[in-house]
C-alpha cells in the first residue's frame, strides 16, 4: 500500500535508475566503526519498480551485491528530515486518492519514465500498446490452456490482462474470439471453466459457453 509521508517536492530524488546513474552517498557507516559509500536507484522494469541500494567495501574498494526490494507499481525516491534517502510507493490496491497525492508530491506526471508512465496508465486500468522489435503491436493479455491432473483432456482456460481492473465484456469476447477455438470448445465440452484474470492474478469471473455464444457475433 502506498506510504504517507510529509510534502517533499524539494526532496525528491528522481532519474536515478541504474548503478551507473545512482544517488551516492559519501559517509556511510560500515560494519561498527568503518565509513563507505552507498549508492540507491529506482530500478524499472515490465514488472514495476523497486527500490535498489548497494555499499562499497572500504576494504576492497568494490561494490558489494545490491539489495533490492520487492516490486511495487511505482516508487519515488526522497530525502526525508533526517537526510536518509527513502522511498514512497503506489500499488494495485492505492485508490485514486493515493494515486493523486503521489503525482502532486513529485512534481506531475511528466517526471516518470515512458516505462513508468506505462505503470502508471495500467496502474488506471487504461490500455497499454507495446510493440515487439519487429514493430507489431503486442497484445494486452495473455491466453493459457490448462489440462487435468493426468495430462489427458484440456479443462480450464484462463484469460489474464495486464492490467488491475476496467476490463470490458467486449474486449474478453474479442480475446476469447482470437484464441484456439477447438481447444476452447474442448474446455466447454469437458465442463471446464474459462477464468478472466487481471495483472497479479485476480479473477474477476468467469465465461459459460452460452454467454460466448451469446456475446461473439455481436
Amino acid at each position: 500500500m502506498i506510504k504517507l509521508f510529509e510534502n517533499f517536492q524539494d526532496r525528491n530524488l528522481l532519474g536515478y535508475d541504474s548503478e551507473t546513474n545512482a544517488y551516492l552517498v559519501e559517509d556511510y557507516p560500515y560494519g561498527f566503526r568503518q565509513r563507505t559509500q552507498i549508492r540507491y536507484w529506482i530500478e524499472t522494469t515490465n514488472r514495476g519498480d523497486r527500490f535498489c541500494s548497494q555499499t562499497k567495501n572500504p576494504k576492497s574498494g568494490r561494490w558489494n551485491k545490491p539489495k533490492k526490494s520487492t516490486y511495487q507499481t511505482l516508487g519515488a525516491m526522497y530525502l526525508d528530515d533526517q537526510e536518509h534517502v527513502a522511498w514512497r510507493t503506489l500499488d494495485n490496491f492505492s485508490n485514486p486518492d493515493e494515486v493523486i497525492a503521489f503525482l502532486q508530491e513529485i512534481g506531475g506526471e511528466d517526471k516518470l519514465t515512458h516505462e513508468q508512465l506505462n505503470q502508471l496508465k495500467l496502474l488506471r486500468g487504461e490500455k497499454v500498446e507495446t510493440k515487439t522489435k519487429g514493430g507489431k503491436v503486442k497484445k494486452d493479455y495473455t491466453v493459457r490452456f490448462l489440462k487435468n491432473y493426468r495430462k489427458t483432456e484440456i479443462i480450464e482456460c484462463v484469460v489474464k490482462f495486464n492490467r488491475p481492473d476496467n476490463v470490458t465484456v467486449r474486449e474478453i469476447i474479442d480475446a476469447l474470439k482470437g484464441t484456439d477455438q477447438k481447444k476452447l470448445n474442448t474446455v466447454f465440452d469437458n465442463d471446464g471453466t474459462v477464468r478472466i484474470k487481471v495483472d497479479k492474478g485476480y479473477q474477476i469471473g468467469t465465461i459459460s459457453r452460452d454467454f460466448y455464444e451469446t456475446h461473439k457475433n455481436l
